[in-house]
């Protein structure tokens, strides 16, 4: 009788887990960002985007933006074959950790 609800309770401490995971994960990318990372973002009114970073210069992070958005979350990957604008623009580090905090980067990926 109570297995079921014991199940449910691993499942959500799993998905906990996994979501911590993930956070610490992109918080050590976003310290230490490398050309070509992609920034997986969320705007507002449900909408969704990815940046590209172009450069490091001290505590300044510089981004290509994608010129299109999504308002699903599965869209997030076809974005990647889309274009980026052609001029990068400032980001404090300072900001991503904000970003971050807010969840409005939802995941930061490193090419191999």
């Amino acid at each position: 009788m109570y297995t079921g609800l014991g199940i449910i309770g691993l499942i959500l401490i799993a998905i906990f887990a996994s979501r911590e995971q993930n956070y610490s994960e992109n918080t050590e990318l976003m310290l230490s960002p490398q050309k070509g990372d992609i920034y997986e973002i969320r705007l507002p009114d449900q909408q969704y985007t990815i940046y590209k970073v172009d450069k490091v210069e001290g505590n300044t992070v510089y981004f290509f933006e994608n010129e299109y958005m999504t308002d699903r979350l599965s869209g997030i990957e076809e974005l990647s074959q889309k274009p980026f604008t052609t001029e990068s623009y400032p980001v404090m580090k300072t900001d991503l950790k904000v970003m971050l905090e807010n969840r409005e980067i939802m995941d930061i990926e490193r090419p191999e």
